[in-house]
């Protein structure tokens, strides 16, 4: 199976912290118990006993479903048993059975499964990966691979970045020149525009695997695009009509079921009508019936009181926003650029930093969201 470098390093890195302090993670077990490990477990399971002997790849796997379990384990938790005779796995939800498999898999990896107990259940709600394809467009079967790869390693969201300067990647029935090749920025995959069909698609095929896909449509930056088609930015009073109606769209096609969060970017842009604009695309977006999420950054427009907060940093910024100041729900992606993959920054935030402050996920620190940020174009994807 092909490993994705940037979904291992958020997967090993981030999913189970459990030191306070923001500047400073500490793992909660030693690292002679990971490389005394039979199998190599990523993320490396809350607690492990293990048994000696081995279990055969054909024994009978059985599963206890017990909402009571939720007390205990949480939505996500699972407790596996393998013993020679046979495996079984106890959660109070079908996810929680679904890691445990997950689990499973890596444990068989080279062969018949080590004997022993584990119980685990993730410190963190969210635990995301972001990909931008309004750069760099993948295709459907692309993304498909990569949300295999992102629930092996037990991440649970996809932010799906479907737009950016060069291009409009999602079909649009009320203005069809937002995917005329003429208006996209040139070199940019011109042609290539997910149809509503492919959207769902890939909304039910993530789903299945226990991910939820969080969407984003970036305004008002970012929309080089956008002016090429219509002549005006999309905060002109014209343009946030037209954005308006375009929300309106994708909210027809993709109902809230599938799609409870909807990203508006707001990111790295100053505009004179900056709060009203924030505001009035997050109360749109709100009484659509989903959850408005803004990019919190130093140049950004101000987050609207209706959105989550997503906090990032590029890796050449100076300090990093404080999660303890956030008046909204936030995510964390300070840890920086994964495609720059420089050995100053990245390994220090990823390895050695502790993600939103805290050990554990609440109501106001959601979780964490990695991004790679494709900017430069490339023929071969």
């Amino acid at each position: 199976m092909r490993l994705n470098p940037s979904l291992l390093l958020l997967a090993s890195g981030l999913l189970l912290c459990s030191h306070p302090s923001y500047g400073d993670w500490t793992s909660p077990h030693p690292l002679q118990q990971e490389e005394a490990a039979p199998a190599a477990l990523i993320p490396f399971p809350a607690h492990v006993d293990w048994k000696t002997g081995t279990c055969p790849k054909k024994a009978p796997v059985s599963v206890k479903k017990n909402a009571a379990l939720a007390k205990t384990l949480g939505k996500e938790g699972y407790e596996l048993q393998v013993r020679p005779n046979g495996i079984l796995i106890r959660s109070a939800t079908d996810a929680g059975v679904f890691y445990a498999r997950r689990t499973l898999d890596q444990l068989g990896a080279r062969g018949d499964y080590p004997c022993c107990d584990i119980k685990d259940s993730p410190a963190f709600a969210i635990r995301c990966f972001m990909h931008d394809v309004g750069r760099n467009f993948r295709s459907i079967e692309t993304l498909k691979a990569d949300i295999d790869e992102m629930a092996r390693l037990k991440l649970n969201a996809f932010h799906w970045h479907l737009t950016d300067y060069p291009a409009w990647r999602i079909q649009c029935r009320k203005y069809p020149v937002l995917n005329d090749p003429s208006k996209r920025i040139k070199d940019r995959d011109v042609n290539d525009t997910y149809t509503y069909d492919q959207i769902r698609d890939l909304f039910r095929y993530a789903r299945k695997r226990h991910i939820q896909i969080i969407p984003e449509i970036d305004m008002p930056g970012h929309s080089t695009y956008f002016k090429n088609c219509f002549g005006f930015p999309m905060h002109d009073p014209r343009g946030i009509k037209i954005l308006e109606e375009l929300l309106e769209e994708f909210c027809r096609e993709i109902p809230v079921e599938m799609s409870p969060y909807l990203h508006i970017g707001a990111d790295e842009i100053r505009i004179p009508n900056g709060k009203q604009f924030a505001d009035r695309m997050a109360a749109k977006v709100k009484s659509l019936g989903r959850q408005p999420i803004q990019w919190a950054g130093n140049n950004d427009l101000p987050v609207s009181g209706d959105s989550y907060a997503q906090l990032w940093n590029d890796e050449n910024s100076v300090g990093l926003p404080d999660p303890a100041k956030q008046k909204n729900p936030y995510f964390d992606s300070t840890a920086g650029y994964i495609n720059s993959f420089d050995p100053g920054i990245l390994v220090r935030r990823n390895f050695f930093r502790q993600p939103c402050g805290t050990a554990r996920s609440d109501n106001h620190s959601l979780g964490v969201i990695q991004c790679l940020w494709p900017d430069t174009r490339v023929a071969d994807k």
